[in-house]
């Protein structure tokens, strides 16, 4: 029996339904996740080491009960088809329940209720060390002494850093119009995770990137920062309660 997965299926939502899928992975013989085209690349890396996943873009489908089952008539075999969060047809009823005493919850335990999982074993990441070098490897040809990671910060004026210590990196901006901060030609967050891990300061202005890097052990940077406009993020991810969060 095979598998199709409906789901959100942003960067976000692959990180926290991780475990799902890796259930739903050796539960089946193939595993379709129906996601949007952009995604796919970060999907395939991100799980690079599942090799029955396949990722079906999903970008311009209007009815997706019609567009599935012309899928599994075409592929002539047996699926199981799993929808998770307004996927679903309960999702309305289960989301009512989003708030408790006027605070939200992390609405991926619904998804997890689902299917019967604990939300708790969802942390799970598959790294490609050897991409990972490669591109460590080619950053350390351009940096030659230490760094701060930041990412998506546009206004360098909200960063909490104010000497001239270290050098700064940002893989989507040219910081200070400083020639040597040549594109690494990859744009998956998933081949910067070394750079990461050997940077003296993190400065991050996005959720996806901040999420991601909740799985990774960083207690040896000390100076960890999270510009965000997300006051309950930190609740949810007790892997974040040593990084100082900037609310801007």
């Amino acid at each position: 029996m095979n598998c199709i997965l409906l789901s959100n299926t942003n960067i976000y939502d692959l990180i926290n339904i991780s475990y799902i899928i890796d259930y739903l992975s050796k539960k089946y013989i193939n595993l379709y996740i129906l996601i949007e085209n952009s995604n796919i690349n970060f999907g395939k890396l991100f799980f690079n080491n599942i090799k029955n996943i396949q990722f079906v873009n999903k970008d311009n489908i209007i009815n997706f009960d019609l567009y599935l089952n012309n899928f599994i008539t075409l592929k002539k075999e047996k699926y199981e088809l799993i929808k998770l969060g307004d996927f679903n047809s309960n999702w309305n009823l289960l989301k009512d329940k989003i708030e408790i005493d006027n605070m939200p919850i992390n609405y991926f335990e619904i998804f997890y209720k689902q299917m019967k999982l604990d939300y708790m074993n969802y942390k799970i990441i598959y790294r490609n060390y050897e991409n990972e070098d490669i591109f460590y490897n080619n950053f350390q040809n351009i940096c030659t002494k230490k760094y701060i990671f930041t990412y998506k910060l546009d206004d360098l004026n909200i960063l909490y850093y104010k000497d001239n210590k270290y050098d700064i990196f940002d893989p989507l901006i040219n910081i200070n119009n400083n020639n040597k901060w040549i594109l690494l030609n990859t744009d998956n967050i998933m081949d910067y995770l070394k750079i990461i891990e050997k940077a003296e300061e993190l400065h991050i202005n996005d959720l996806n990137m901040l999420l991601l890097l909740s799985l990774l052990d960083l207690t040896h940077i000390k100076c960890k920062y999270a510009y965000t406009k997300n006051i309950f993020i930190k609740k949810y991810f007790k892997e974040l309660q040593n990084w100082k969060f900037i609310y801007n």
